[in-house]
């Protein structure tokens, strides 16, 4: 039979992790030539870090930041990634926990 969902995190429970993770973000473009320069990705980054100390009480730091052409689409479309850690926290399942609960509402505070 298959796990429960969040069966598997809650044995993690109480368990230290190391945070990080990865974030890719779809960009639709108003002109196809304005590309998001470092500043505009810098912007975008902090306000994930806002979000996530807001969420999750977690402070990220973002490592690499790389944009690319999305996949089969028109020029209007990149995807920006982001690579980002948070040091460590007492309790992984809990953490996690808390990330699979908000992560819609994370990513729609990400849109706006």
């Amino acid at each position: 039979p298959e796990a429960e969902p969040g069966r598997k995190v809650v044995s993690y429970n109480g368990v230290p992790a190391i945070v990080n993770g990865h974030l890719e973000l779809t960009l639709a473009l108003t002109n196809a030539s304005e590309r998001p320069g470092d500043d505009e990705l810098r912007r975008v980054a902090e306000r994930f870090d806002e979000v996530m100390d807001q969420e999750l009480g977690v402070r990220t730091q973002i490592g690499a930041i790389s944009l690319r052409q999305a996949p089969r689409s028109s020029d209007e479309m990149v995807i920006a990634e982001f690579s980002w850690t948070a040091g460590w926290t007492p309790d992984g399942g809990h953490l996690q926990s808390l990330l699979q609960q908000k992560s819609a509402r994370i990513e729609r505070i990400l849109e706006e």
